[in-house]
């Protein structure tokens, strides 16, 4: 793209230097028609790279005031967790909630005032699916992009129900790839939706997280009915205070 720019720059300074030995106004005419053409000619080389910024404005206008000043609590899961839920509950994002996958389709910044001074920011993300970064949609990478970039704390969601439309298997190997990828994120882990799933789904998702992490770090919560919720939230706001003033 810079090199179609300079071209125009040179036909613009080429056809100034002619338009000055103009002796009639049919031979400026003629010169400025084949200007016109030569630049047009330029210009239509160059519409995807336009065609590409005009969509990257449109996505950057569509993004999330964020201040990355702010300590930061992301919130991932697959699609259908319970993500939004627990944001609209805990802030002040008003995230679309729906009983089908993929409701998130992009960031939703909500934020938390702990004081006059004081505002913690929450994200919520789209759903992750289990696949390679490099396979990921556009979607997914936002979350990725929001997870790597910007959080100083995650929450991770597991739906121990069949509700969500995903196995636990799957939502399991999702936690371990953003374990592996996101390294030195501190990371508390909600079992969602235990009032409406039975004691031995609770059971089962505690016992895989469990192995998985410190019990200390696993918190079984209902974003819906707002049970555990709150403590779940003061150990997120804790760590990503610490961890931004450590930085």
């Amino acid at each position: 793209m810079k090199h179609s720019l300079d071209i125009v720059d040179k036909l613009s300074v080429e056809y100034t230097r002619k338009v000055r030995t103009c002796l009639t106004v049919g031979e400026l005419r003629n010169l400025r028609r084949e200007y016109m053409g030569r630049v047009a000619s330029v210009l239509r080389r160059m519409n995807k790279d336009l065609r590409l910024l005009a969509e990257a404005k449109a996505k950057l206008r569509g993004l999330p005031d964020v201040n990355v000043d702010a300590p930061t609590i992301v919130i991932a899961a697959a699609p259908n967790v319970g993500k939004s839920t627990l944001v609209k509950r805990v802030s002040s994002a008003k995230p679309e909630i729906a009983p089908y996958p993929f409701t998130t389709r992009g960031l939703i910044l909500g934020h938390i005032r702990l004081d006059e001074a004081r505002v913690v920011q929450i994200m919520d993300t789209p759903g992750l699916l289990d696949r390679p970064l490099s396979e990921k949609n556009e979607i997914e990478m936002q979350a990725v992009i929001a997870l790597r970039h910007l959080a100083d704390v995650m929450i991770f969601m597991v739906d121990p129900t069949f509700h969500c439309g995903y196995p636990l298997e799957y939502q399991l190997h999702i936690l371990k790839d953003i374990r592996s990828e996101f390294k030195g994120i501190p990371l508390l882990l909600a079992i969602n939706k235990v009032d409406i799933a039975t004691e031995e789904e609770i059971s089962r998702a505690r016992r895989e997280l469990y192995a998985m992490a410190d019990m200390n770090n696993v918190y079984e919560i209902s974003a819906a009915k707002g049970d555990n919720v709150q403590k779940l939230m003061d150990r997120a706001i804790s760590l990503a205070l610490t961890k931004k003033l450590v930085n």
